[in-house]
């Protein structure tokens, strides 16, 4: 939508008459409201985003030992959860070694 689109919608709607009735204090009021609540709005997004890649990454880790226990099941003959638990130790193992 351009300017004047806004324009005349803000007319039609009657909200440049209730712009101009405000006085300049209520009116930085309510930009300086908007502002800090989509600032708000900006912090709850990352922090959601945040969320959904630490998720993405634990599901990585958790293919992993998936995989690690999988091998070692075939390998060694060992039951599913001795392999998962086997597995967990030797993938935390593997991390500290290339850290």
């Amino acid at each position: 939508m351009n300017r004047k689109e806004k324009r005349l919608t803000e007319k039609k709607l009657g909200i440049l008459k209730y712009k101009n009735s405000l006085s300049k204090n209520k009116y930085f009021d309510k930009i300086r409201d908007n502002i800090l609540s989509g600032k708000n709005k900006e912090a709850e997004m990352k922090e959601v985003r945040r969320l959904q890649e630490e998720g993405k990454q634990e599901q990585i880790i958790k293919n992993n030992i998936a995989s690690i226990a999988t091998s070692l099941m075939i390998s060694d003959g060992l039951s599913y959860n001795d392999a998962l638990i086997q597995a967990e130790k030797v993938y935390y193992e593997r991390l500290e070694k290339t850290e």
